[in-house]
């Protein structure tokens, strides 16, 4: 059974670095992933060195409560923009085919145990901002990509029992 701890922003946060070390020179930093939650930006900002860091947003879907939707975004920051382009290239294209991208991510995901129980039904690309420097000279440069998805759960919730309605 998949764990509650398990969100499908991580599947794709993973999936997303197997991806970057088939097709770019993307290295870890240390002996960490280089694709981080907001909250862990700091681990890697006077790196040098280029990384990610993801979100994603939950919303629900209007007709279909069993499928649920989200978009898991990813601010690209690199030293120069034929890096930070690679990587946005890279990605765009890897997600960019909706069902056969979904396919491809649960085929992967079914390889490791804990990531069993969320299948994808459509993944795809949805928003592109290319390089831009940051505002002081020698700055980093920055992209975001925005990847749409849906899916669906096999997490069980165990609710309390109630012995009648407000009771």
């Amino acid at each position: 059974m998949i764990s509650n701890k398990i969100l499908p922003a991580h599947i794709l946060a993973l999936y997303t670095w197997e991806v970057l070390k088939l097709n770019t020179s993307l290295e870890k930093i240390g002996n960490l992933v280089p694709i981080i939650p907001l909250e862990d930006e700091p681990k890697f900002s006077d790196s040098g060195k280029t990384y990610l860091i993801y979100g994603y947003a939950e919303n629900e879907n209007p007709g279909n409560h069993e499928i649920k939707r989200g978009v898991f975004s990813l601010r690209v920051v690199g030293k120069t923009f034929g890096e930070v382009g690679q990587i946005t290239n890279v990605l765009s294209r890897a997600f960019e085919d909706e069902d056969a991208t979904a396919e491809n991510v649960n085929i992967w995901s079914t390889e490791n145990d804990v990531l069993h129980g969320i299948r994808f039904t459509s993944i795809c690309t949805s928003y592109l901002d290319g390089g831009d420097a940051a505002d002081s000279e020698g700055g980093n440069e920055e992209a975001i990509i925005s990847i749409s998805y849906s899916y669906v759960t096999h997490l069980k919730v165990n609710l309390p029992v109630s012995s009648g309605l407000w009771s």
